[in-house]
């Protein structure tokens, strides 16, 4: 019972918003000078890399999960864009 909770602790400190990580990553960036949207892409890349680890590991749930912080990190740097 201890794990899962671990394992989610630890998901959550992740560099992707809008986890804890995310947030955390954000205000670093700020505070040295950079933008919103610099931690965005970084939230994109790790993401990414999370969905293809979970694929390959079959934690279906857990791929689904990043790729959709992971577009919709995307469409807030490109708010135009669409996925048609």
């Amino acid at each position: 019972y201890v794990m899962p909770s671990i394992f989610w602790g630890l998901l959550n400190l992740l560099p992707v918003l809008p986890l804890d990580g995310g947030r955390i990553a954000q205000a670093l960036i700020m505070i040295n000078g950079g933008e919103l949207h610099q931690a965005r892409y970084l939230s994109v890349i790790i993401s990414v890399f999370v969905a293809l680890y979970a694929f390959q590991s079959d934690q279906m749930f857990l791929g689904i999960f990043f790729i959709w912080m992971g577009i919709d990190n995307y469409q807030a740097i490109n708010p135009g864009s669409n996925w048609r």
